[in-house]
């Protein structure tokens, strides 16, 4: 075995790709009775202890059955892997490092730490002075609705939503994370219901593109992470709950299949980079779904990422693509 230490993997055909636990138990005991370690439940069916494993042989095995399944477990027959001297030492944390300081930062997590808002402007004075320019004349105009602006193409009034956020919410984002200044925010809060107000009346008059579907989704998670407090409760629970809901609908679609095809940069592009953002910013200990995708994702970017980086060097988007 050249990785220390390797994740274990198994396909058994007669698992139901969903609705199953795996389970996993490894030792250099044959009869493990001493020195075991073993996995948590999981949906996926690969595991790493995230701790290095000693020289020598290692014996392991694997169970599945029915999640919500009381009977006892009935392993498979065991195998074995060597830890070579020249294997080379995997030195990712376990997954409790990555969620308890997710807890630790708060909120935001995914565009930049809490600790950095008011901290990434540019040391350069001027270039610091021009940016402060440009916003300040950016937002120096009260939000207002963009549909008159957009008029009705193959029924539907595109970019809509679009241009509210360009226009207002991004440049206030933005603007606060580099400066801290609370203006900022206030401004954000102002824009806000104008994008509510215009997205409602799109809907309501089967107006809405799909493209501005997908902007309205993708700006109200990045409201939640960076402005959640310009939010009201009401709001941000809203979003938590579709968000998560979605997230939870695609990790059953994708878990023990995504995992299993040969290594596809598309899924790395697409799939595992946005759903990877999603699982960062809604995660809570409290919320089992948003956990549990979020230690799928994990596992599955230790897992199988390093099998395009020993190739190109990146497996997101690398020159191997």
């Amino acid at each position: 075995m050249d990785e220390n230490p390797p994740f274990l993997f198994c396909a058994p055909p007669g698992a139901a790709k969903t609705g199953t636990f795996y389970y996993f138990r490894l030792s250099q005991d044959p009869t493990f009775t001493s020195n075991v370690i073993t996995s948590t439940p999981r949906r996926w069916s690969f595991y790493s202890p995230y701790q290095p494993l000693a020289q020598g042989t290692w014996y392991w095995q694997y169970a599945y059955q029915p999640t919500g399944s009381v009977a006892a477990l009935s392993w498979s027959a065991r195998m074995d892997f060597t830890i070579a001297p020249e294997a080379w030492t995997n030195s990712a944390p376990a997954f409790s490092v990555l969620t308890n300081s997710l807890i630790a930062i708060g909120n935001p997590r995914w565009l930049c730490s809490r600790p950095d808002i008011g901290h990434l402007m540019p040391q350069d004075a001027a270039l610091s002075n021009a940016l402060r320019t440009y916003f300040s004349a950016v937002l120096s105009k009260t939000p207002t609705s963009a549909i008159p602006s957009h008029p009705v193409v193959n029924g539907v009034r595109p970019y809509v939503i679009d241009s509210v956020y360009k226009t207002y919410i991004r440049p206030a984002w933005i603007g606060y994370i580099l400066t801290g200044d609370e203006w900022y925010k206030t401004y954000a809060s102002n824009a806000i219901p104008v994008m509510e107000a215009d997205y409602a009346q799109l809907v309501q008059a089967s107006e809405l593109s799909d493209t501005d579907a997908t902007f309205y989704k993708d700006i109200r998670r990045q409201l939640y992470d960076v402005l959640r407090d310009v939010l009201t409760e009401a709001q941000r629970q809203a979003i938590r709950n579709i968000e998560v809901s979605e997230l939870y609908a695609w990790f059953l679609q994708k878990v023990n299949g995504l995992d299993r095809e040969e290594l596809n940069e598309h899924d790395w592009q697409m799939d595992m980079i946005w759903q990877l953002e999603q699982a960062i910013i809604f995660y809570d200990p409290a919320d089992v779904r948003a956990r549990e995708v979020l230690e799928y994702l994990y596992d599955h970017w230790n897992f199988r990422g390093p099998i395009g980086g020993r190739t190109d060097g990146g497996w997101v988007s690398g020159s191997g693509y």
